[in-house]
């Protein structure tokens, strides 16, 4: 009766996609719950992956053979759905359950080697065994039930493995659009469990409510009465069972090859975002689930030789990834300009790219699952055991092919020869399939040239250069629309890939260039030289000064080393503990030499390579200062610094008396987020500060008062030139005190400021999944603006200022550079309030609030009050004059100015600003032995920039015909920083000089390629002298390259025209 209202096959098909995207659910939340006990590290969901898929494996195998024996499949299908849904509705709170257990064991086994890995695989396998296992049996047992003849597997089958990954594919989705982010992982896996616990309900209540539709038993006793070779039975070939068995290992192995190096590869060109993540495990299912629905509804005969090509179209869907990848970032920019940057054209994007590389690959993975299916199934009666077998086979290939990848492949021999491995074994299957089945000699031929140009192509650049793999292409495809008119490569060509490793976790690289040094990871930038600096320096600085006594340190995250360096330079600091998720990124510290302090050398240095989350739950150490300095949180993984649990766990091994600081990104972050983070925080931490830098804000926290002792940072600065220097260079203050303009509020603003924020916590994390949408939105004025409009004050709570003239006037020079005139204003009006030891400081004070505003007369009357007041000996004298010399210099008085600059260098010779003046000045009078002098003293104060001030010395001593010290000064640049364009200018004119033209025509083709929109006069130079040479191949792809990137300058598209036309 059921039978005549329901379509039973098609309810079924409907039920088995939603059973696919359970599965790919529960998949997703659980690799985040062990992420969140085991760690983030790559190794770790390595590790977790295989015991989900071992679980598979083994269940495949076991309970197809099961389904066999039973004489209801549908009723056995039901059950194991129950059975999926109660086991996964208690994983999270097995889980719970664990953490202390996890936590207790690791600290004894860790120092075995691999004992934690064990401990994490045998308490992932444990813990998931039951409901992978069941959803392991879940394909043979419906195979079973729906396929009634042999020859119908590969249309069953196909169908069935389409409609399951398909259902994983919209089940990936769902769990990142609309799960996890509106209900949480606890939620999520209830109500998914309700789900499966409804299917498997309806599944047996359709078995038992009308038996007839078990259509295979019915089938299968039917078939026992027939001749032995009927439609239920075929004959078997011991071989070719054996190939079909390799065939899926080795897809299995090389599915999950490709699988990591593709998703390697392509977060650093679409983002490393849990969205972008769940966008590339969707398209590669999406793939493998329309190669199977095609086969399932065309039904191709199912032989080797068809087994075999699909191989071979899986080894030239990995040469059509390599080869579309370095065509992937200008169909990437087209789609931006296209739909532009909203969150749904960012997703649609990042599908369509990733689905334009692996659609070919996937589409033959796809296929190969139910060919094989038919190949290897014989009988009817067995038809259980047969998949299972398959399935199981094909998923320990799998296990073995990610771990492999992740752990040995990658980190050895990089992405593209890892994809080049995969193809290599492709192909090797495919010509073992076509030889067996003495066919198609194409083909072959096809597959012997994958496979020696795979073996050729393992030396490694053959399709992809390192830098490729750095440019972090979406991240940074603002920059690219602002100058079309040059290529992606040009936007690079000014800088070099320094450094280049792929680790186990993600790809590191540092890009070089003029007074530039950055350190990428997946392509996008996380420190650097420039901006980042005054971050990495602060926030290492105020939580060891507002610690009475810090004698260790907690460092999450290395980075450049800068803070590390920071922390590392103040004496109590005896032992500095480091957490550093991926050892690249330590490798790439001697390049950052000249910012980190050589902190890598440090022996207060201990380098721990592991997850934080996962060394704090299991570290007994506790330290008097933690400083958190992860990455931006829409990036995957790094949200989960940013949780309650988190700042939980801070307070666990912080000591009763410690100090934690964190780093917060304000840029592409909104501000409601940024609630939701200080709310974290100030609700474990109940006294707080918020300290705002350039483009970042640094929250402190305490659980006692909070007591900032700025005599000792005074004290710290002063005794070493270092600090003086990064005082001066990064933090823009003469004055140690300076840092306290940075200051923004305390504990009762902040709470203000975060009263009704959101929670963010392990379970429902709301950060990780709203982060990204903000990934291209300018927040950062936005946020500024906030946090200063709940501003509280000058002066931090609890701050022990000896010192306020000090104080109020150190502040002023900051305050001044980042455009806060309000703020100035207050501490000079805060200064005129408290006594001070030289009554010249106010004066000076007013002096350059004036001349920030314009008021050049006043600021005039104020320094001439302050010549009056001013002590002998002052410590503010070379500042009074090198105020009186900018004065003078902007009123046109050019010798006065002078003559103050003079007195404020014999005052302070290491006093950077009246140097540089002075030598300015002498060359505008082209007094160049003067202006060369004055230089010489300058670059010995080693401010940024050096190499280039090296090259300005280099030009004076040359003007001033001083030959060979000029020589040495240029190649002193050069040393110093290779990439200085004023250098090798010189240098050019130099050969040119001395009629060198060919090495003149070097140093000009270094400036093309470096510095190739600088300067037109490079290009006209350049173009002459090879015109002159009759060099005219050479001088028309210099100037067409100067016609495009500086489409309007006259003379190089007149030159340019001479050459075409030969004159």
């Amino acid at each position: 009766m059921f039978g005549n209202r329901l379509n039973v096959k098609s309810i079924l098909y409907v039920i088995f996609f939603l059973s696919g995207a359970t599965g790919l659910v529960y998949e997703v939340i659980w690799v985040r719950l062990t992420g969140l006990i085991f760690g983030n590290t790559s190794q770790a969901i390595s590790t977790v992956l295989g015991a989900f898929m071992a679980g598979l494996a083994l269940g495949s195998w076991k309970l197809g053979k099961k389904a066999d024996r039973t004489n209801n499949p549908l009723r056995m299908y039901g059950l194991l759905e129950i059975g999926i849904g109660l086991s996964a509705a208690l994983v999270p709170l097995i889980f719970r359950a664990l953490d202390t257990v996890y936590w207790a064991v690791v600290p004894s086994v860790s120092l075995v080697p691999g004992g934690a890995l064990f401990v994490r695989f045998a308490t992932s396998f444990a813990v998931l065994l039951t409901p992978t296992f069941l959803m392991g049996g879940t394909l043979p047992v419906l195979a079973r039930f729906f396929t009634g003849d042999v020859d119908e597997v590969e249309n069953k089958v196909g169908v069935l493995y389409a409609l399951n990954t398909f259902g994983a594919a919209a089940g990936t989705m769902a769990a990142a659009l609309v799960f996890i982010p509106g209900t949480g992982n606890t939620r999520t896996t209830l109500s998914i469990a309700a789900v499966n616990v409804a299917i498997g309900l309806f599944a047996v209540w359709m078995a038992e409510g009308d038996r007839t539709l078990s259509e295979s038993d019915t089938l299968t006793r039917r078939r026992a009465d027939l001749p032995s070779l009927d439609g239920g039975e075929r004959l078997s070939n011991p071989v070719s069972d054996r190939l079909v068995l390799l065939t899926l290992v080795v897809s299995g192995f090389v599915a999950m090859m490709y699988e990591v190096s593709w998703t390697r590869a392509l977060s650093a060109m679409i983002g490393s975002s849990t969205y972008a993540f769940s966008i590339m495990l969707v398209t590669f299912l999406g793939g493998i689930a329309l190669g199977s629905s095609i086969v399932g509804r065309r039904k191709p005969a199912a032989t080797l030789r068809l087994l075999g090509l699909l191989q071979l179209g899986v080894a030239m869907g990995g040469i059509v990834f390599l080869i579309g990848y370095l065509a992937a970032p200008y169909l990437l920019i087209a789609l931006i300009r296209a739909f532009y940057y909203s969150f749904p054209a960012i997703l649609t994007i990042q599908f369509v790219l990733s689905a334009a590389l692996m659609v070919f690959a996937t589409l033959c993975m796809g296929a190969t699952f139910p060919v094989a299916s038919q190949l290897y199934s014989s009988k009817v009666t067995i038809l259980g055991r047969s998949i299972g077998n398959i399935y199981s086979f094909n998923t320990m290939g799998a296990i073995a092919g990610s771990l492999f990848a992740g752990f040995l492949l990658i980190p050895i021999i990089g992405t593209e020869r890892t994809i080049l491995a995969g193809l290599f074994f492709n192909a090797a299957m495919a010509l073992l399939l076509l030889a067996e089945a003495k066919t198609s000699r194409i083909a072959q031929s096809v597959g012997v040239i994958l496979l020696i140009g795979a073996t050729l192509g393992m030396r490694g650049g053959v399709f992809w250069k390192p830098e490729i793999m750095d440019r972090g292409v979406l991240i940074y495809s603002h920059a690219f629309e602002s100058r079309p008119e040059l290529t992606i490569s040009e936007h690079y060509e000014d800088t070099d890939v320094v450094y280049f490793k792929e680790g186990n976790n993600a790809t590191i690289s540092v890009r070089k260039g003029e007074n530039y040094m950055a350190l990428r990871t997946n392509g996008k930038v996380d420190a650097s030289n420039r901006d980042d600096m005054i971050t990495q320096l602060a926030v290492g600085w105020l939580p060891v000064f507002y610690h009475p006594n810090p004698q260790s340190a907690l460092v999450i995250g290395y980075g450049s080393g800068v803070t590390v360096g920071a922390v590392a330079a103040v004496k109590e600091v005896a032992d500095i503990d480091c957490i550093e998720i991926e050892p690249a990124v330590f490798g790439a510290a001697p390049w950052f030499s000249e910012i980190n302090r050589k902190s890598y050398e440090s022996p207060k240095l201990h380098m721990i390579f592991n997850d934080a989350r996962n060394y704090m739950n299991v570290t007994r150490k506790q330290y008097d200062v933690i400083i958190s300095e992860p990455s931006n949180p829409w990036i995957a993984g790094v949200a989960s610094l940013f949780t309650a649990e988190f700042y939980d766990r801070v307070a666990d091994v912080l000591k009763p008396d410690g100090i934690f600081a964190q780093w917060i990104q304000l840029y592409e972050l909104d501000p409601e987020d940024l609630r939701m983070i200080l709310y974290e925080v100030q609700r474990k931490f109940p006294e707080v500060s918020v300290w705002v830098t350039d483009s970042d804000l640094i929250v402190i926290g305490s659980r006692q008062p909070p007591k900032l002792d700025a005599a000792r940072l005074v004290t710290a600065v002063k005794s070493d030139s270092g600090m003086i220097r990064d005082f001066r260079n990064f933090l823009h203050s003469e004055q140690p005190e300076g840092l306290l303009a940075y200051y923004v509020m305390s504990t009762e603003a902040v709470r203000k400021f975060a009263s009704k924020a959101r929670r963010n916590t392990d379970d429902h994390p709301l950060l990780e999944f709203h982060a990204p949408r903000q990934l291209f939105s300018d927040t950062r004025d936005l946020n500024i603006d906030l946090l200063y409009q709940a501003k509280d004050g000058l002066m931090p709570y609890g701050a022990e200022v000896s010192d306020p003239e000090s104080a109020y006037y150190g502040m002023i020079e900051p305050f001044l550079h980042f455009k806060r005139s309000n703020l100035a204003n207050q501490s000079m009006a805060l200064l005129a309030q408290v006594s001070r030891k030289d009554e010249a400081s106010l004066q000076l004070a007013i002096a350059k609030l004036n001349m920030d505003s314009g008021n050049l007369d006043r600021a005039a009357d104020a320094l001439r009050e302050a010549d009056s007041l001013m002590k002998p000996g002052s410590l503010l004298l070379a500042e009074k004059e090198e105020l009186w010399g900018i004065l003078n210099d902007s009123l046109g008085e050019s010798e006065s100015a002078k003559q103050h600059y003079e007195l404020a260098a014999m005052t302070d010779p290491m006093r950077p600003l009246p140097l540089r003046k002075l030598a300015e000045m002498a060359a505008k009078d082209q007094s160049w032995t003067e202006a060369a002098n004055w230089m010489q003293q300058f670059v010995a104060t080693r401010p940024t920039s050096l190499g280039h001030f090296w090259a300005m010395l280099g030009d004076y001593r040359l003007a001033a015909e001083q030959l060979d010290d000029g020589i040495r000064a240029l190649e002193t640049a050069l040393t110093v920083d290779p990439y200085v364009y004023w250098g090798h200018y010189r240098m050019a004119r130099v050969f040119e000089q001395k009629k060198d033209m060919e090495s003149a025509a070097k140093e000009y083709e270094y400036l093309v390629k470096y510095a190739f929109d600088r300067d037109a006069d490079v290009y006209l130079k350049l173009g002459n002298i090879y015109k002159d040479a009759g060099r005219r191949r050479d001088a028309l792809r210099v100037l067409a390259k100067g016609t495009r990137i500086l489409s309007t300058n006259a003379g190089i598209y007149r030159l340019y025209r001479e050459v075409q036309e030969g004159r």
